[in-house]
């Protein structure tokens, strides 16, 4: 449940983010996980293997952007962790849910 709330408010915090606030991307190829596509296919094994979750076939997979922690957050990472955000889109184009991956 933890890593449930720190993945939201790692979402949450970075969909707010004016233009104003973003920065160039963190180095992530010393990250645990380095590339875009490693973290797509982590959350894609995650919400699969679940059996409380799933990925609808209208939906797919992208990674949208990687940064750093600002702060800890409880059962996800600490301060200056570097993390992607996988979101999934819809056919039509819309963004329909996203996951932080992260250290943990």
């Amino acid at each position: 449940m933890k890593s449930i709330i720190g993945i939201l408010a790692v979402f949450v915090l970075a969909s707010i983010a004016s233009a104003e606030d973003l920065k160039p991307l963190p180095d992530m190829s010393t990250a645990k996980v380095a590339t875009a596509e490693a973290a797509v296919k982590a959350v894609v094994k995650k919400v699969i293997s679940d059996p409380n979750d799933g990925l609808p076939s209208t939906y797919g997979p992208s990674t949208k952007l990687s940064f750093t922690l600002g702060f800890n957050v409880p059962g996800f990472g600490k301060q200056g962790d570097r993390v992607w955000q996988v979101h999934f889109t819809a056919l039509t184009g819309q963004t329909m849910g996203g996951i932080g991956v992260g250290p943990s």
